[in-house]
Order: structure tokens, then sequence, then C-alpha cells
């Protein structure tokens, strides 16, 4: 299993036109089965700033060259990647053997 982590930067002003097309690509990547958990954050001072937790049920290579080229990542990186302020960061991160999911009551 791997977590992706991922922080993006658009100007408050462009939300109108990035909201949109970020959420149709995580409806799309939410439906992929090997897709075990993505939740999405907002900073509430900085509401341009966003982070993502991705883990999926394969490795890093199976991400990068099958998860990351499917179609519906094209039309979404062509209407927001032109509204990024800064450059997105990603980072990448196996699941330690020390760690796992615990769920409070």
């Amino acid at each position: 299993m791997i977590a992706v982590q991922v922080t993006i930067w658009i100007s408050p002003s462009s939300l109108s036109t990035f909201l949109p097309a970020f959420e149709e690509v995580v409806r799309n990547a939410l439906a992929e089965p090997e897709c075990a958990f993505l939740n999405v954050y907002q900073n509430d001072e900085d509401p341009g700033k966003f982070f993502f937790i991705e883990h999926w049920n394969k490795d890093r290579a199976w991400f990068e060259n099958v998860q990351l080229k499917k179609k519906y990542y094209e039309p979404y990186l062509q209407v927001t990647k032109p509204l990024w302020v800064k450059d997105r960061v990603v980072e990448y991160y196996e699941i330690s053997p020390i760690g796992h999911s615990v769920q409070s009551a």
C-alpha cells in the first residue's frame, strides 16, 4: 500500500474555476477499486491551500505508471495547473510496520 500526500495552492479568486475540476478528479479517483482512502482538506486561514491524502492498494510504481495516466487527470490538469500559485508538493509514504489505522469510538 502507498500513501500519497499532496499540497496545492490556488489563488482564492480562482476557486470557482478550480473546485469543479478538482471535485471531478477526486470523484473519479475514489471510484477506482485500488483507492482505499482519499481525504481532501482546505486550510481555514488560506482557502486556496488544499492538502489531500490518498491510500492506494498498490505500490508507487503502479501509482505513477498506471493510476496517474488515467484519462480523467488530463482535463483536471489543463484547468487547474494554470491556477497554481506555487508548485504542488507530492510526497510518497509506505505504511510503516509499526503503524496501523485506528478508529476511535
